[in-house]
């Protein structure tokens, strides 16, 4: 467990209920704020990075598959809402 997010309750929850080998939660605009939480074995934290750009290079990808969507997109970016 990462221990240094108020979701990690929620992460080692899906961890479970999912029989995943880890488990990587974004919580933007919760109830406990803005945050995210790493459950799993270290090399899951290790890699962390580099996973969330090649999530990051496929989301935008699909976007710009998508007219819709990319034109959403592009008229929303805003920063994440505060805390």
């Amino acid at each position: 467990m990462s221990g240094a997010s108020p979701y990690d309750d929620e992460t080692e929850g899906v961890l479970e209920r999912t029989r995943a080998k880890g488990v990587v939660l974004v919580v933007i605009g919760g109830k406990k704020g803005n945050a995210y939480s790493v459950v799993g074995p270290a090399e899951l934290h290790y890699n962390l990075p580099e996973l969330l750009r090649r999530a990051a290079d496929e989301a935008e990808a699909y976007q710009r598959a998508d007219e819709f969507t990319s034109q959403f997109a592009t008229q929303t970016r805003e920063p994440f809402p505060k805390n």
